[in-house]
């Protein structure tokens, strides 16, 4: 793994078809794995890889509960 620290931001990563498309269990896990894995040292914005339009609003909005519980 590659340490970026305060050289570089990143923002999204959350795939928005196999992922925010399937369970909530799965949003869940997966938004904290992305956070564990980018965003420990700060410069990490969590979000999706893309558009989400054809997303369940149920999908989205237990997305954003647990994007609230990552915090720096």
């Amino acid at each position: 793994m590659i340490i970026l620290k305060d050289k570089v931001c990143l923002i999204g990563g959350l795939d928005q078809f196999n992922v925010l498309g399937g369970s909530k269990e799965e949003i869940r896990k997966e938004a904290h794995r992305l956070f564990e894995a980018y965003g420990k040292s700060g410069g990490y914005i969590i979000s999706d890889s893309d558009h989400f339009f054809e997303i369940p609003k149920e999908n989205l909005i237990a997305y954003a509960e647990e994007a609230k519980k990552c915090v720096y």
